[in-house]
């Protein structure tokens, strides 16, 4: 509990950090971001309406490996064909509603909608992710997105 305690006040001052720091006067580079955020979220309602399902999808840069006990790799696949399953996932309500709860009643516990998917073998449709997609889950995220927002505001400040 002490760790769960600690980390949510490391969010907050995270959070107040940042908060203290806005400039309130120069928000284009968050802008920008906010309509590449608009632009995901329809391409993935027009996925979801064309094929049922849309997972927001990122290709790897780096290689992926995989192991079975945590300490030897076990296969190293091909990074062609490895994505990183992102924000958004969109799914019709009533679909995704009966995976969880069949889910519930089977006690599984998922990561998120596309696992979800995945253990119930229901297809997904992916939808490429627009640049810098990041998701803030933990403190570090967001230092990582503070420092790609200073920088596209850079960006746009010297006209780079």
């Amino acid at each position: 509990m002490e760790d769960v305690v600690h980390y949510i006040r490391m969010c907050r001052n995270a959070l107040w950090e940042a908060i203290a720091a806005y400039d309130m006067k120069d928000f284009t580079a968050e802008q920008n971001t906010a309509e590449e955020k608009c632009t995901a979220i329809r391409e993935d309602i027009e996925a979801v309406k064309k094929h049922g399902s849309a997972i927001t999808v990122e290709a790897v840069r780096e290689s992926v490996v995989r192991s079975i006990d945590g300490k030897n790799i076990f296969d190293v696949p091909p990074r062609n064909q490895m994505y990183v399953a992102k924000a958004p996932q969109a799914f019709y309500f009533g679909d995704i509603f009966k995976l969880y709860q069949k889910a519930r009643e089977d006690g599984v516990k998922t990561i998120d909608s596309s696992h979800l998917c995945s253990i119930y073998h229901k297809p997904m449709h992916m939808v490429q992710s627009t640049k810098n997609n990041l998701k803030i889950t933990e403190p570090a995220d967001f230092y990582v997105y503070r420092a790609l927002y200073e920088a596209l505001e850079g960006q746009q400040i010297f006209g780079l």
